[in-house]
């Protein structure tokens, strides 16, 4: 769909861990809660390169979590050193997500991995709901190749 809307931008879909892209061609790489492919990252990005990263904070979604999870737990804070890379700046986000109707519900659970790993009765349970308060709360790290 993207591909149709703009003819002029060349698109690709692939593996993090394959990027199909020559060694040192991206000025700039930007990876939203995907798996850390930091070789591969390493490979594409060119020296001075900016390498953005989005990850889920502790809390993030924990509202959602505790209707689905009879003990719901917080995310383990990941490592932020990636050989090859200088942090340059990392910022903590985080804003409320007032959820007022089993669509928006669904679609917001839908975008999570939780869609993938939850037992039905627990889904089921979450998309009873005509309201949902949780917050968003992720930590973006910016970082510049060696």
């Amino acid at each position: 769909l993207a591909a149709k809307r703009n003819p002029n931008v060349e698109l690709a879909v692939s593996s993090v861990y394959k990027i199909p892209a020559e060694n040192e061609s991206f000025d700039a790489v930007v990876s939203i809660f995907s798996p850390l492919a930091d070789a591969e990252i390493l490979r594409v990005l060119k020296k001075g390169g900016l390498f953005v990263m989005a990850i889920p904070d502790k809390r993030h979604l924990f509202g959602m979590k505790s209707v689905l999870y009879e003990r719901p737990y917080e995310n383990e804070p990941q490592p932020t050193d990636i050989e090859g890379f200088q942090l340059c700046e990392e910022s903590k986000l985080s804003y409320p997500l007032n959820l007022d109707s089993r669509e928006k519900i669904s679609g917001l659970f839908k975008m999570t991995p939780y869609a993938y790993r939850t037992p039905p009765e627990a889904k089921e349970r979450l998309l009873s709901y005509d309201k949902l308060d949780c917050m968003a709360e992720f930590i973006v790290l910016s970082y510049k190749k060696l």
